[in-house]
């Protein structure tokens, strides 16, 4: 739904339309995959451990400044590294730029790549979830 919304808003800012843009929302649902997958492997750990839900709440704002959103993201060493360290730069990047422009840009090549592994860590952690879930409820009831 918020994608329609930003079609009177390239119509507003005068964005030419480009074939790339239809390759947009199939990174950003690699993106949500890749969401849910890190977000199933820390639940298990977070039902045991309740620090780790509150240092993901302190560590959020942080890695929310270091993902390249609004600002340009570096190309020389050691300000790349963040689009290797940060799994959800590389794909929010490569949408922005197929949205926007059309056409990829130098960050192409990663985008791909953790679009790419984002399918099968997300298989992953539906079997991670699946197997520990028993033992998460066995564990809560003793």
């Amino acid at each position: 739904i918020r994608l329609v919304l930003l079609i009177p808003a390239f119509i507003w800012f005068g964005v030419s339309w480009q074939s790339g843009m239809l390759l947009a929302p199939f990174v950003m649902i690699c993106l949500v995959l890749l969401g849910s997958a890190l977000g199933m492997f820390l639940m298990p750990i977070d039902s045991l451990y309740k620090d780790v839900g509150r240092f993901i709440t302190m560590a959020t704002p942080f890695w929310m400044i270091l993902t390249p959103i609004i600002y340009v993201p570096l190309n020389t060493w050691p300000g790349n590294l963040l689009n290797w360290v940060n799994p959800a730069a590389p794909l929010l990047i490569f949408a922005r730029d197929l949205l926007l422009v059309g056409t990829a840009s130098e960050h192409m090549m990663i985008g791909l790549i953790f679009a790419a592994l984002s399918v099968p860590l997300f298989l992953i952690a539906v079997i991670y979830y699946r197997v520990s879930l028993p033992v998460l409820i066995e564990r809560m009831a003793a």
